[in-house]
């Protein structure tokens, strides 16, 4: 089975409801605007991102490697699909979000001391994890200010994240053939049971996210709140080689999904710009035939030598196009396919 139809079928697992929504006629028509927009396909990004196999951050790049674009194209491409397409795998902010939001514009530090810090460590983790308002971003800078003159607070931390009781997820967690509570200790303890307990690397960490017993039957939000907690665990517990190979500025405890800021395009209609790109209707003049007295008739001669045969199809090709016969010609899945098709037959 290839890469793109292991793809499609973790994504035909997901919900039902949930794939309604991203890979529907509505969400689809929306894909379908950004991509006559920039000239190329998204419709796999899309499935890739559903499936957790793609974090969301991570989408300029992938379009940077894939289609050789530049990164302001990308930033624009990721701003326009948060808000038209990926803005449904993510719930509104809740009240108290909302409220340490508008304290974070007003400047006013959140964790300036190291009890602070504690105390979110105790029981307002999740809280963290389901925030998109800044949280994680001024707990890390606070992380870096109180570590650098605490070099005990790290540890204390560490602790902290491994027994904080705090339940992460709401699907099913077993534990040795017995349900357990689904807790962000929990969550460390099952990644250590499968990995060890030394430092690891993304491979493991998606390994872990995509195969594993208890995060394979997690909706993409739960796995990438479970994915953000593991990279906590690891860039806190063996910080500073947690950040080998990291520049500086780049350097974090919680997981930050960066976003290039959306360049706003010159004062012109989107309609006018369309209509720019509609090329002129070519204006087909008929050839004036010259009448030329017909030859006579010779028999065909048969050259064996010189048959022709119909190409072969590559056995790729044909399981994409019965898989294409299961799919609506409307569905997400559908298109995907079809992008796919096009793709192989060019090469």
């Amino acid at each position: 089975m290839s890469y793109f139809e292991e793809c499609l079928e973790k994504f035909n697992s997901l919900p039902v409801d949930f794939r309604e929504q991203i890979g529907g006629f509505a969400a689809t028509q929306k894909i379908e605007e950004l991509e006559d927009v920039y000239k190329i396909d998204l419709k796999f990004p899309v499935i890739l991102v559903a499936i957790g196999e793609l974090q969301v951050d991570d989408v300029p790049e992938y379009l940077q490697k894939k289609y050789g674009l530049d990164e302001e194209t990308t930033g624009d491409i990721l701003n326009d699909l948060l808000v038209k397409v990926f803005s449904i795998l993510w719930p509104k902010p809740s009240p108290l979000v909302l409220e340490m939001e508008k304290q974070i514009k007003n400047t006013k530090p959140l964790f300036s001391t190291a009890v602070e810090v504690k105390e979110t460590f105790i029981k307002g983790l999740v809280e963290i994890f389901n925030d998109q308002s800044g949280l994680a971003e001024e707990m890390n800078r606070a992380l870096f200010t109180l570590l650098a003159n605490n070099g005990l607070l790290q540890e204390e931390l560490a602790k902290l994240l491994y027994e904080n009781q705090e339940v992460l997820t709401t699907a099913i967690f077993v534990v040795e053939d017995k349900n357990q509570s689904a807790t962000i200790s929990n969550w460390i303890k099952d990644f250590i049971r499968e990995n060890g307990s030394n430092i690891f690397d993304n491979l493991a960490l998606t390994k872990f996210l995509t195969s594993s017993l208890n995060a394979k039957i997690l909706n993409p939000e739960e796995r990438r709140i479970v994915d953000h907690l593991l990279r906590l665990y690891r860039n806190l517990s063996f910080f500073p080689e947690s950040m080998k190979g990291i520049p500086e500025d780049n350097w974090e405890f919680f997981p930050i999904e960066r976003r290039t800021a959306r360049i706003e395009l010159p004062a012109k209609s989107m309609l006018a710009i369309n209509q720019e790109m509609i090329p002129e209707p070519m204006k087909v003049v008929a050839p004036i035939l010259e009448k030329k007295p017909a030859e006579p008739l010779r028999p065909a001669v048969l050259d064996m030598g010189t048959t022709s045969t119909p190409p072969t199809l590559s056995p790729e090709i044909k399981k994409l196009q019965e898989m294409l016969k299961q799919y609506s010609a409307n569905s997400l899945e559908g298109k995907a396919i079809a992008a796919e098709l096009k793709r192989l037959r060019i090469k």
